[in-house]
Parts: C-alpha cells; sequence; structure tokens
C-alpha cells in the first residue's frame, strides 16, 4: 500500500546492517521513493553532495567513523542536509537517549523492531511535512470574498466534494520560500 507524498521523494537511508538497510530500502521504494542508501554518516554525507533535493534522512546511531550522534551535529553546516528532517531509527534506548536525539535535531525517532513498515513510513513521512501547515481562512474577511470569485470557488469556502471548510495549506522550503494551495483538509481534495 503506497503512501501519497506531495512534491520530492527522496530519501537518505544511513544504516550499517547490510539486511536492515535492504528492508528500509524496499519499504521506501515500495512507497515510491526515491532512495539513496548509506553504511555510515561519512558515506552519507558523501552522497547527500550535489544532492539538494533530498527530502528527508533516516539514520541509525551507531555506525562506523561517524555515528548518529556525529551525524546530527555535523549535518548542520552542510549545504544540501542543513534544512533536511532526520529520523532516528535504531535499537530501543534510553528515554534520555531519545530526548538528546531530539534535542540534537532529529525530528522522531523509530525504535527498531517496535513500528511496522506502514509505521515507519507514516513517521517520515510526517518528519517530510514539517514547515507544512494548514491555516482556516474567515470567507467574509478582507479580501476573501474577492479571492473566492476570482478563483470561481463556493462563496461559502466549503469543499464542493464534503462540505467541510476549505483551508489554505502553506508549506515552507528551504532558502525561505512558500507555495500555497486551497484544500480540504477532511478529504483532501485540492483547488489550487
Amino acid at each position: 500500500m503506497a503512501i501519497d507524498i506531495d512534491n520530492n521523494n527522496k530519501i537518505l537511508i544511513i544504516q550499517p546492517d547490510d539486511q536492515t538497510r535492504s528492508m528500509l530500502v524496499e519499504i521506501f521504494k515500495e512507497n515510491d521513493f526515491d532512495v539513496l542508501e548509506a553504511r555510515d554518516g561519512a558515506e552519507g554525507f558523501a552522497k547527500a553532495n550535489n544532492q539538494p533535493d533530498i527530502s528527508v534522512v533516516l539514520t541509525d546511531l551507531t555506525m562506523p567513523r561517524i555515528d548518529g550522534w556525529e551525524f546530527l551535529k555535523t549535518k548542520k553546516d552542510n549545504e544540501f542536509l542543513k534544512d533536511v528532517p532526520v529520523v532516528i531509527y535504531a535499537n530501543l534506548i534510553s528515554r534520555e537517549d531519545k530526548q538528546a536525539a531530539l534535542d540534537a535535531g532529529a525530528q522522531d525517532f523509530i525504535a527498531k523492531g517496535a513500528a511496522s513498515p506502514a509505521e515507519i513510513v507514516q513517521k517520515v513521512a510526517r518528519a517530510m511535512q514539517q514547515g507544512e501547515y494548514d491555516l482556516q481562512v474567515d470567507p467574509y474577511a478582507l479580501d476573501a470574498q474577492q479571492f473566492i470569485e476570482d478563483f470561481h470557488l463556493n462563496s461559502n469556502f466549503q469543499c464542493t466534494n464534503c462540505g467541510s471548510p476549505l483551508a489554505v495549506r502553506i508549506k515552507a522550503y528551504k532558502g525561505k520560500d512558500l507555495t500555497a494551495k486551497i484544500v480540504c483538509p477532511n478529504c483532501g481534495k485540492e483547488y489550487l
């Protein structure tokens, strides 16, 4: 079952164990991700060079050469990875270590063996959507009625599919660029 991911969906999987890495690569390819893979953080940085379109990194913590901790610390200085969300996929560690990983810049933490393939993809997809916001619009405030008329939307700013109030979905990208769409947060129908 593929999960629909908007726009770019390139993932860098950094995992020292060949079997685990192969399993993760297969899971993400089945869900229409473009996959780069590496055995440790050093190889991960090498693979990321000249790859400005990596959407997310899934990494272990315990690895040779550059481990996950050093990767989190160092990625902030990497032109291609500094704004890319990182999800940790590692053996169950203490609550303190999990919090330390989040404090070091990880978006989320998945304990190996504790999540199904669908849950792994969902957590990674959620991390990729960081910086995406749905904003409610008052259809009678400021220029809303003119906007509704200009773009041929329902005058009450409701979904023609399910009747739910529409929202403006704003997505922030690297470099502070923004895109906006009119969407139904209930059924997912896009209008602009």
